[in-house]
This record gives structure tokens, C-alpha cells and sequence, in this order.
């Protein structure tokens, strides 16, 4: 199901595991790795260096095993789940992620034909992309009778039990506008509404080279006014790794790129004057209306500490804004996409260790949100 916007931060004291394991015989390092020898044969230290160490595109060694003593030099702070960074997960009594199927269908019908589908197969929610570059969504015209469009597109979706979503760019005024009037047709609670629009004027900036600040920040500022007043639960704001990632950064240069781009949304809605829209919005509001979106590889674990690191790198950069305040919840709505084939193969270009078939064999995942 849909997070909610502002969690509470657990108060639960960290559970005692000092004798959890006081029945097993403690082992050393030194005989695991005697047994990793022993079974694969190795014979020299640099036998055990080349078969064991990963050496990633990245530039991280990763050791073939961990152990307490690898754990005692970590610095990670000792949160519970639900508490700042959020390191484990949001909410103190589940972590359930939201799975997202995206609809790129250009004919209307089918748009919402795939939807209900998705839903009914048991996704969560759907995210209907806008292609607003060229004045369609989804053989809505903008210039038309966009509101009955609109009813078709969304034609059998209860938008109060699941997520709608829509990756709108520069659109997102329109999706938000028809997203509310369609809520007040239908009378639905707009408190039990949720999703997001995805305007994003970052990536916008990344990918283009130019932005009218003023009309960016102006723009963003009023939608997430308008949302807080009239959908709660929408999520207005977006910061995504897409325009990086497809151009063939690595995982850590997309982390950095990624938030350096958060922290700059924040700089600019947060100051009036430097925005140039004389217009400014809270730290919170920000957070509040603020997704993350990541481009997934197929190298889980690498993904998995990299979705750790941006919570915990973002909630300090928010931290710099708002020093000292706990009722500013830094967490990031994150979605996480896995690659495509394109994408893909501008990283397996980088990886020394492919065998020429890893870009046909990633999974497409439509997305999940965490």
C-alpha cells in the first residue's frame, strides 16, 4: 500500500541481542577462511584474492564474507526502524513497498484496458506517462475536452484504493488539475487519495542545459500548495536519476548527481529571493511532497547499499537545512526502476567481468516504491 507522507518516528528501545546466539561454538575469521581454501582449492594468497574478491565498476572490493569485527568498524548510525535516517524502512510495525506497473499505451482504451488490468493482476498502483512534448496524453487532447478524456482514462479505477500516478514532466499542472476535479466528481474523500505527478525541473535543467528558474520554482511552489490543500496524498515533486543513469553513469556518480539535484530543489524553493518567483516554501512541505526515483540494475546487493546511502545522505543534507528539528521527516518517498535494455548496455560497456549476454538477460521490473 501508498506510505504515508510524514511517518512517525519510532520511540521502540533497540532490542537486546547480546545472547542470541550464546549456544553456537563462536568461529574465526581465520577458520572461514581456511574453509574457502579448503573448498575451492586455493592454494596461494593470490589464488584467494582473484577468486574471491569483487572488484566492482564502481570501485569498491567487496570481501567474500563479513563477520562481528567488520560490523564493530561500521558507521552507520543504530536506528530503529520508523527513526531517523530510515536506514530500516519507514514504519515501526511494516516496510511493505508499493508495486507499480507504468502504462505507455498511447491510445486511451488501451491505457485503461492495461490498468485494470495490472490492478486486478494485484499491483498496487499504475502510472500513466504523459508524452506532453507532444501535446498527447494517451490520445488525450490538451487542447480538447480534457476532463471527459480524463474520466475514460481512469474508467473502472477506484482512485481511492489505489495509487494513480503520472509521469507528467512539465505537464504536472494538468494531471494534478484533472486528478482533483475527477476526485470531487466522484465524491471520494480527497484524504484517501494518493500518488504523484512527477514534475521534475532538475532533470529538466540536466537534460536541456537551460531552465527559467523563476517559472520553475513559481510553478513548483504552487503545486505543492495546491496539493497539500486539496490532495494530501499526491506527491507533486520529483527528483530522478533517469537523465544520468541513460547516460551512462555509474551507480555512484548517479547517487551523487541525483541528490546534488534534490539538494538544489531545496536551495531554490527554500529562497525566495535566489529563485527569482518571490515565492518560498518549507523544508517540510518539500519533503512532504517530494519522490526520489532511481533507475534499478541487476546488481542487487550493489542497488540495495545504494538505497541505504541516499537515505542517509539525504536525511543529513535535509538536516542542514531544518539543524536540530524532528518535526521535519527528511525520509524520501523513493521508486525504483530497473533498467532497460538501452540503459543497460551503456553499463555493461563499463563492466570488465560481462560475458556479452547480461543486457538481454535484465529483468524489466515496471517499479516498486519503498
Amino acid at each position: 500500500m501508498s506510505q504515508p507522507k510524514t511517518p512517525a518516528e519510532s520511540t521502540s528501545s533497540p532490542i537486546d541481542t547480546t545472547h542470541l546466539f550464546d549456544e553456537f561454538s563462536p568461529v574465526s575469521r581465520q577458520a572461514w577462511e581456511a574453509l574457502i581454501r579448503k573448498d575451492l582449492k586455493l592454494e596461494t594468497p593470490a589464488d584467494y584474492e582473484r577468486k574471491t574478491l569483487w572488484r566492482t565498476s564502481e570501485g569498491f572490493t567487496v570481501q567474500p564474507f563479513y563477520d562481528r569485527a567488520d560490523l564493530a568498524q561500521a558507521t552507520l548510525p543504530d536506528s530503529m526502524p520508523g527513526q531517523l535516517p530510515f536506514l530500516r524502512g519507514n514504519h515501526t510495525e511494516n516496510n511493505a513497498w508499493e508495486i507499480r506497473e507504468e502504462i505507455y499505451d498511447v491510445g486511451l482504451a488501451a491505457a485503461n484496458r492495461r490498468a485494470r488490468t495490472a490492478l486486478e493482476a494485484g499491483v498496487d498502483s499504475v502510472a500513466f506517462v504523459f508524452t506532453a512534448e507532444r501535446g498527447v496524453l494517451y490520445g488525450v487532447d490538451l487542447t480538447g475536452d480534457v476532463s471527459s478524456s480524463f474520466q475514460k482514462l481512469v474508467d473502472g479505477i477506484w482512485l481511492d484504493a489505489a495509487g494513480i500516478h503520472f509521469r507528467s514532466g512539465i505537464a504536472a499542472p494538468l494531471a494534478l488539475t484533472l486528478l482533483s476535479e475527477e476526485v470531487r466528481r466522484q465524491k471520494l474523500d480527497p484524504a484517501k487519495i494518493t500518488g504523484s505527478v512527477g514534475f521534475d525541473p532538475m532533470s529538466e535543467l540536466a537534460r536541456e542545459g537551460e531552465l527559467d528558474v523563476a517559472a520553475a520554482a513559481n510553478l513548483a511552489v504552487g503545486l505543492v500548495q495546491f496539493a497539500n490543500e486539496r490532495l494530501p496524498g499526491v506527491r507533486t515533486l520529483c527528483v530522478s536519476d533517469a537523465v544520468f543513469h541513460n547516460a551512462g553513469a555509474g551507480i555512484v556518480e548517479s547517487l551523487a548527481l541525483t541528490l546534488a539535484a534534490g539538494n538544489d530543489l531545496l536551495a531554490r524553493l527554500t529562497d525566495a529571493a535566489a529563485n527569482g518567483a518571490g515565492k518560498s516554501i518549507s523544508v517540510a512541505e518539500i519533503c512532504g511532497s517530494l519522490a526520489f526515483d532511481f533507475s534499478i540494475s541487476a546488481n542487487y546487493f550493489m542497488e540495495i547499499a545504494r538505497l541505504r546511502a541516499a537515505r542517509l545522505l539525504w536525511a543529513r543534507i535535509v538536516q542542514a537545512y531544518a539543524p536540530g528539528r524532528r518535526d521535519v521527516h527528511s525520509w524520501p518517498y523513493v521508486r525504483a526502476q530497473s533498467d532497460d535494455v538501452r540503459s543497460a548496455r551503456k553499463s555493461f560497456a563499463r563492466d570488465d567481468r560481462n560475458d556479452g549476454r547480461r543486457p538481454r538477460c535484465v529483468r524489466r521490473v515496471y517499479g516498486c516504491a519503498v
